[in-house]
């Protein structure tokens, strides 16, 4: 018989869980990057529009940027990064993300049913952030440009 009660059990199952849980945010680099104020780079929280985006097909030349946006909004919480179509009037998607001591992040989200994950890295030029994706089979867009509102 085991001298173990139930209490006992799922305790030893819940620390076992965290153990693991922290073992594998050690390994994929998410650890140093958590979404706390503390460890993202600052710039990132807030609102933000998207003002130019670089396709496959622009051999890395950046047209004229549209500050006046170009159709999507961001805004950045310590837990959220949510991006809204439609000029900040249209449909949202709200991840869940990291970001790193390097500027890499990693983005998670569900939208009807369809799990979304994006990673990439962030660039930084004052009031501007350059969000680049590491590319996919058949991605045609390379990176977005945003900028923050004051």
């Amino acid at each position: 018989m085991n001298s173990l009660s139930n209490g006992t059990r799922r305790c030893s199952v819940v620390i076992i869980f965290l153990l693991a849980l922290a073992v594998v945010l050690g390994l994929t680099g998410c650890g140093g990057g958590s979404n706390s104020a503390q460890s993202l780079n600052p710039n990132v929280l807030g609102h933000w529009t998207q003002v130019n985006f670089l396709a496959d097909d622009d051999n890395g030349v950046w047209g004229p940027d549209d500050y006046s946006g170009i159709g999507f909004v961001l805004d950045v919480t310590n837990t959220t990064w949510t991006e809204t179509d439609d000029y900040g009037h249209g449909a949202s998607v709200a991840f869940t993300y990291s970001i790193n001591n390097s500027n890499r992040y990693v983005k998670d989200a569900t939208y009807h049913g369809v799990r979304i994950h994006e990673t990439g890295r962030l660039v930084f030029d004052g009031n501007v952030m350059i969000e680049y994706f590491d590319p996919q089979p058949g991605d045609t867009i390379v990176a977005f440009k945003w900028v923050k509102s004051p």
